[in-house]
């Protein structure tokens, strides 16, 4: 993909990573909106995604969860977490039945938000047949789960990529069947699949992108003390670093009314073993997101778990079983509390300003085989319009056109004998993009019919 800018060299030796000195930044305070996060996570990061999205779904709208279950699967006990949850045999799987019960009696405690916030959210799930670690039965557990919460459309099941228990990229990694080893600090668990996963997840949970541009990456990474959000945290399972990558724009581009530019963000939650005091910014340089937070105004947090032998999480995972706090799954969980605190400050200076209205009036002609053209009711106050394409109407929605179409046509290849949905949306004078015009389905034929 495109060229990767380190924050700092990797550190790959017997002890762990460590800082040689603690310089920190400050996490800035973004125009992000409150309630349009997005989260994703591989293994106990997956879990803890899940976690999020359940108990704040009034402010995440998609949750992407790699090689992880359902929520309280662990029922705050290591053993079932060990077994059930991660390697169960035909006897002993997730009750998925059970564990709605358990949520739901969350719910009415107050202890997560409304579980109907669920019911439009985007849900990706991504699960390898080939995982020795995190069975596949998990998964199938979890897309069983949400399909009691979330609408049948807005879920996406992708089991057949193949490989080990790991984060799957396009570029980067260990041959896609190798298993990594906690003994050895060279292994990331990032292995190469020809798949890119940050960029399918991000592209479903936002459902329509930009796609990343071959050159260097102008944004700012960042390293801030976590110690900001929560006491001590090493005693609570917590890296004293944690990482994020702002692009220029969302901190240096000018909005309406001199305010910052509208950007998005999602939160990345890494897996055991894969926390930057093992291994470095391997993670977090190499995952695969920062090339798609460029393009497309994404803000990336990389919040750190880290080893805390004495509770019992040696790995550096995150708390999916209770190993802190007995609230590890609610709203007032430790980490739970600490990684959303990131997130207020982050969209701290939230505008809440309305976005442009959709164009109206999209309507297309075949002008002849291959070709088509787009034209839509022009609208006042906006720099221009954006036009996107996809292969199925709830599939992900990918940029065919200049970031700015000035006029309100455009013309386009499209294949003979295909299908393709578009989607036009405005674009303000700062980059931001308004509401979605509904889609149109176009038909190419192979021959075009005489008159």
């Amino acid at each position: 993909m495109t060229h990767i800018v380190k924050l700092a060299p990797v550190l790959l030796c017997a002890l762990p990573f460590t800082s040689v000195a603690a310089s920190y930044d400050v996490l800035p305070a973004l125009n992000v909106p409150k309630s349009e996060l997005t989260v994703s996570g591989i293994s106990s990061g997956g879990y803890m995604a899940q976690q999020l999205h359940t108990a704040y779904s009034d402010r995440f709208s998609a949750a992407a969860i790699i090689a992880g279950g359902p929520f309280y699967c662990a029922e705050n006990n290591i053993g079932i977490a060990l077994t059930r949850c991660m390697k169960p045999n035909d006897a002993n799987r997730p009750n998925v039945s059970r564990l709605r019960l358990l949520t739901e009696t969350f719910e009415a405690n107050g202890d997560i938000s409304p579980l109907s916030n669920m019911q439009n959210d985007r849900v990706w799930i991504f699960s390898s047949a080939g995982d020795t670690v995190v069975h596949q039965a998990i998964s199938d557990s979890l897309v069983e789960y949400y399909g009691t919460y979330v609408k049948a459309e807005n879920l996406r099941y992708v089991n057949d990529v193949g490989g080990e228990h790991s984060m799957p990229t396009d570029d980067f990694g260990y041959p896609c069947e190798y298993l990594g080893a906690s003994s050895n600090p060279e292994d990331h668990f990032i292995n190469n699949c020809n798949y890119d996963g940050a960029g399918n997840l991000l592209a479903y949970s936002y459902k329509r992108i930009k796609k990343p541009k071959n050159t260097e990456l102008s944004g700012r990474f960042i390293k801030f003390d976590q110690a900001t959000y929560i006491a001590n945290p090493n005693s609570h399972g917590l890296s004293q670093d944690g990482y994020a990558y702002v692009p220029k724009v969302c901190e240096t581009g000018k909005g309406k009314k001199g305010k910052l530019p509208k950007c998005k963000l999602h939160l990345v939650l890494h897996g055991c073993l894969q926390s930057a005091d093992r291994i470095g910014t391997t993670f977090v340089d190499n995952a695969g997101y920062n090339d798609w937070a460029e393009r497309n105004r994404i803000v990336m947090l990389y919040p750190q778990a880290t080893a805390s032998v004495d509770q019992g999480n040696g790995n550096g995972c995150w708390d999916w079983w209770g190993y802190d706090d007995p609230n590890y799954a609610s709203r007032y969980g430790n980490q739970m509390d600490a990684v959303m605190q990131m997130v207020d400050r982050i969209t701290k200076n939230d505008s809440n300003e309305e976005p442009a209205k959709a164009p109206e009036q999209v309507n297309v002609n075949i002008t002849k085989i291959g070709s088509i053209a787009l034209r839509w009711e022009a609208q006042d106050g906006v720099e221009g319009y954006a036009v996107y394409r996809s292969n199925g109407e709830d599939e992900p929605y990918y940029l065919v056109s200049a970031d700015v179409v000035t006029d309100s046509n455009i013309e386009l290849t499209q294949d003979p004998d295909s299908l393709f949905y578009y989607i036009v949306v405005a674009v303000e004078a700062d980059g931001s993009e308004g509401l979605p015009s509904k889609s149109l389905g176009v038909s190419m034929p192979g021959i075009l019919p005489r008159l």
